[in-house]
């Protein structure tokens, strides 16, 4: 078994940073300014009724399994909510990675 000595060819950390412009951050931070421009009326009505159905899902699940767990209904909507919200981030950035 031979190791090599890979301590040469490592380099080390630039010492000087290139500066990013304003949009170049704003699209990179804020993943929907890339498609937005070619994001359409029927796109919108397609995202609408999705997430209406999934929200009219959603609503009796979540007061059903607060029912289960002896727990208030708004405890487990809020929870519906934000799980729903984070799965649907990381789905369009996985998406537009």
């Amino acid at each position: 078994m031979v190791l090599e000595d890979f301590s040469q060819s490592v380099e080390p950390f630039p010492t000087k940073r290139r500066r990013r412009s304003l949009p170049s951050i704003a699209r990179s931070t804020l993943p929907f300014l890339r498609w937005l421009h070619g994001y359409g009326f029927s796109d919108f009505l397609g995202d609408l009724v999705s997430g209406l159905t999934v929200g009219l899902t959603v609503i009796p699940q979540g007061i059903a399994y607060g029912f289960l767990a002896n727990l208030p209904p708004q405890a487990t909507l809020d929870n519906d909510i934000i799980r729903y919200g984070y799965t649907v981030q990381a789905r369009a950035t996985v998406a537009n990675s």
